[in-house]
C-alpha cells in the first residue's frame, strides 16, 4: 500500500491530505536542511542539502501539480530572498516515491551577495513552496567579513552566532570569561539577561525605583541594569514567579524576549506565529512583535513553528536576538 500526498494547489486547501482511515501530517515523515559550513563571507556560495525521511512502514508517493518541486527562502541582514521568485515552471504534473525507511534528497545553492550585511541568516526549505507545510525545515548560518580572522573568543569559531557575538563584543554589550572563552552554549542567568537587555536598549536607572527583591540589593553587580528594566516594565514581568528575582537562575527564552521587547503596546492585528505561544500567555505580545520584526523566528519542527518559550536561553541565542534587535533599530 502506498500513501499519496499532493503538493501544489491542493496544499492551499488542507494542511494534510486525508487517505482512507488515516491522515498524513508530520507523524512518520521528517525533514531537515543543512549548509556545508556555518560561516560564509560575502560572495561565498552556500550549498544547501534538504532531506525528507520516510519512517513509515509503507512507501510514500509525493504528487506535484506543476514542474516546481521545491522552494527555499533566506532571510537576514535586512534582506529576504525567495528561490522561486522570477522563475517559470512547466504546468505539468509529476510524482516521485520515497520507499519505507528511505529518504529524498534535494540539493541547491545560494550565493551570498557581495554587499550582504554581517549577521545570522535563516534558510527555510520546503517541497513545492509554501503549500507543503509539513515538509518545511530551517537552519541558520552566519555571514561575516572576518571568516579568516581569529575569533574574539576561542570557542566561537564554529558557532552560528560568531558574527553576532563579535559585533556585540566590539560594542561592549557582551563579554567573555577570563580564560578567553565565551561559552556560547552556556545558559544566560536572569541577572545576565537583564544586563544584556538594558545595554541593548541603552537603559540607565533614573533613580527612585523601589523594588522589593531581597536577593537584589544595591551591592549586587547587576543592580543598576535590573532597576533600569524595572522602570520600563511592570514588576510582574521581571519577577515571573514569587517575591524573589532569582538573579542566578537561568532565564527562559520568553523572559529574555520580554526584557528586550517590552513594552510593546497594542500589537493590533499581529498574528500568533508560534504554535506553543497562545494569545494571553506570558509574553505573547512581545514574542509576536519580535517575530514580525525578524528578531525571534523560532524553529520549524515538521513544518510547525515553535518558540519553546520555557527553554533556558543560551548565550549564543541571546547574542543573536540582541544583534537582530540592534540591526532593526539602525535601519
Amino acid at each position: 500500500m502506498r500513501r499519496w500526498v499532493a503538493f501544489g494547489l491542493t496544499g492551499l486547501l488542507a494542511f494534510c491530505l486525508a487517505i482512507p482511515g488515516k491522515a498524513l501530517c508530520a507523524g512518520g515523515v521528517t525533514s531537515t536542511v543543512s549548509t556545508d559550513k556555518t560561516i560564509y563571507a560575502p560572495g561565498d556560495t552556500v550549498h544547501l542539502t534538504y532531506r525528507l525521511t520516510n519512517s513509515l512502514s509503507e512507501a510514500l508517493t509525493l504528487e506535484f501539480t506543476s514542474g516546481q518541486r521545491f522552494d527555499f527562502t533566506i532571510s537576514g541582514g535586512g534582506m529576504f530572498f525567495r528561490w522561486s521568485k522570477g522563475r517559470s515552471f512547466a504546468d505539468v504534473m509529476g510524482t516521485f516515491s520515497v520507499s519505507a525507511g528511505g529518504s529524498f534528497v534535494q540539493e541547491s545553492s545560494w550565493k551570498v551577495p557581495t554587499d550582504a550585511h554581517e549577521g545570522v541568516y535563516t534558510v527555510t526549505f520546503s517541497l513545492a513552496s509554501h503549500t507543503a507545510l509539513s515538509s518545511s525545515a530551517s537552519a541558520s548560518f552566519t555571514v561575516s567579513r572576518s571568516t579568516n580572522v581569529s575569533p574574539a573568543f576561542r570557542d566561537i569559531a564554529e558557532s552560528f552566532a560568531r558574527a553576532s557575538i563579535e559585533r556585540l563584543s566590539s560594542l561592549g554589550i557582551v563579554t567573555g570569561y577570563a580564560d578567553g572563552l565565551f561559552r556560547p552554549g552556556g545558559f544566560v542567568t536572569r541577572a545576565e539577561g537583564a544586563v544584556l537587555a538594558a545595554r541593548a536598549r541603552n537603559l540607565t536607572p533614573a533613580g527612585g525605583t523601589t523594588v522589593k527583591w531581597p536577593d537584589v540589593t544595591p551591592h549586587h553587580w547587576a543592580y543598576a541594569p535590573i532597576m533600569a528594566l524595572a522602570e520600563t516594565l511592570d514588576e510582574a514581568s521581571l519577577t515571573w514567579a514569587g517575591p524573589r528575582f532569582d538573579p542566578s537562575r537561568p532565564m527562559t527564552r520568553m523572559q529574555f524576549i520580554v526584557c528586550l521587547m517590552a513594552p510593546t503596546g497594542d500589537v493590533g492585528s499581529l498574528q500568533l506565529p508560534f504554535a506553543d505561544v497562545v494569545e494571553g500567555a506570558f509574553g505573547w505580545r512581545e514574542a509576536s512583535t519580535a517575530y514580525a520584526r525578524s528578531i525571534a523566528v523560532g524553529t520549524l519542527e515538521s513544518g510547525i513553528r515553535k518558540l519553546r518559550p520555557d527553554d533556558a536561553i543560551t548565550r549564543a541565542e541571546a547574542a543573536v536576538l540582541v544583534d537582530r534587535f540592534l540591526a532593526g533599530h539602525q535601519e
